[in-house]
């Protein structure tokens, strides 16, 4: 069958969606997974659903926001324990892709060595580690640009190979090099 992508897991935040979601499943009587959620810093969100209750909508596969166990201030996950939400999600049989940035604010070389090991020790189908770029018109962007801290790059080629912020303890050779350690 075919698929849906959800970019975000703001959806999971609508019971009345949620709610005609599985009644949908369970009135086509659907036994493959047929939506993908891709989630970036949602654990929050994810956590209000119970693994059955996801695989109940279909999902297979969750792209999740590991964020920084060093510390970054984001407060995304809040209490919740992610590699326990990991870990249950997986033992269901949902795929779970990580990914962590490299190059916050309060991150250095060892710190972000520290982020790599959390991650490659969750129970994760696949992690994905690529350096920080904030987005214009992000509030990161907006606060790191007014702190004269956004490196010169265009940013229509802004990615995975390139690191825009101007950082007290690191730069793009080093950011670079880590996250391909």
């Amino acid at each position: 069958g075919g698929g849906i992508t959800l970019s975000g897991g703001e959806p999971l935040l609508q019971r009345d969606f949620v709610q005609a979601f599985k009644r949908l499943n369970r009135e086509q009587a659907l036994r493959e997974p047929q939506f993908v959620i891709f989630t970036f810093g949602d654990a929050d969100i994810l956590s209000e659903h119970s693994a059955e209750d996801l695989l109940e909508l279909g999902i297979d596969t969750m792209w999740v926001g590991l964020e920084s166990p060093t510390g970054t201030g984001w407060g995304k996950h809040g209490d919740v324990d992610l590699p326990a939400l990991i870990e249950d999600m997986a033992s269901s049989g949902i795929r779970v892709i990580g990914s962590l940035v490299a190059g916050l604010d309060d991150q250095d070389a060892a710190a972000i060595r520290r982020d790599m090991d959390f991650a490659l020790g969750l129970p994760t189908t696949a992690v994905q580690y690529m350096p920080v770029n904030p987005i214009p018109g992000t509030v990161l962007y907006e606060r790191l640009k007014a702190q004269g801290r956004i490196a010169p790059v265009d940013h229509r080629w802004y990615g995975m190979s390139h690191f825009n912020v101007l950082h007290d303890s690191l730069d793009e050779p080093t950011v670079l090099a880590l996250i391909q350690e």
